[in-house]
């Protein structure tokens, strides 16, 4: 997988897509990794953007795919806490948040400061496409626990469309991760750790890495799969 979430190439494109955003659009990413999808927005777009990551060796790689994008387009990719950079309100067109709302808090706070900060840097109009878990059904307290708190999933699919209402967006698109995303996604780790494993068997880190992934992966058998589903939602903040 290219991401860390559950989003197949189809899904993406379909996403990428709809946006339909305007020429020489302004784009921001919170939790932009290695780029990837900001790059290929504003490829597409021919827009402007700027991506912010804690992940210091992505943000690297992020540059480095930046400079393949075209001479119409402008990408900027920085290694610092977003909430600590001040940023221009009602000034976006698109705001991406793949996966990391834990960002701008934690437990049940993340999402709701994600949507917040969202309305205050979009323009009236402006879109909000984020990736969020959800609760296919109530997981079991033994699944909770082994999660650990705060878990950072708190609603199901609808639930996260209604707290985005009650901040004051609309539904444009919403969708799910499905089963085949979801198990390319989990397993993808494991088949990446064991082929580095093939090349350095006696690395004691890759050998830590692959019981943590093999105890995931377990829970993810016994509970996770047919409880924690991936949504992808696309708001629009109203013109007023």
């Amino acid at each position: 997988m290219e991401y860390n979430s559950p989003l197949g190439s189809e899904k993406e494109q379909t996403l990428i897509s709809i946006l339909n955003l305007p020429h020489n659009a302004n784009v921001l990413e919170i939790g932009c990794g290695n780029g990837k999808l900001l790059l290929k927005i504003l490829d597409k777009y021919q827009a402007q953007g700027v991506g912010f990551d804690l992940n210091t060796e992505l943000i690297e790689l992020a540059i480095e795919q930046a400079k393949s994008l075209p001479n119409n387009t402008q990408a900027q990719f920085l290694a610092q806490d977003i909430n600590n950079t001040e940023l221009a309100t009602n000034h976006y067109d698109l705001m991406i948040c793949n996966g990391s709302s834990h960002a701008l808090g934690s437990g049940r706070d993340a999402y709701q400061n994600t949507l917040k900060k969202a309305y205050d840097l979009l323009k009236p109009g402006g879109l909000l496409l984020i990736g969020e878990g959800f609760w296919k059904q109530q997981p079991s307290d033994e699944y909770l626990a082994f999660i650990g708190e705060p878990v950072g999933v708190y609603h199901d699919f609808r639930g996260n469309v209604v707290q985005a209402k009650e901040h004051g967006f609309e539904l444009i698109y919403a969708t799910s991760s499905n089963q085949d995303e979801w198990d390319n996604f989990e397993w993808s780790h494991k088949l990446k750790n064991r082929k580095l494993l093939q090349q350095s068997p006696n690395n004691d880190q890759l050998l830590a890495r692959k019981t943590h992934i093999d105890r995931w992966l377990d829970g993810y058998l016994k509970w996770g799969r047919d409880t924690m589903g991936y949504g992808f939602y696309l708001f629009e903040k109203p013109n007023l």
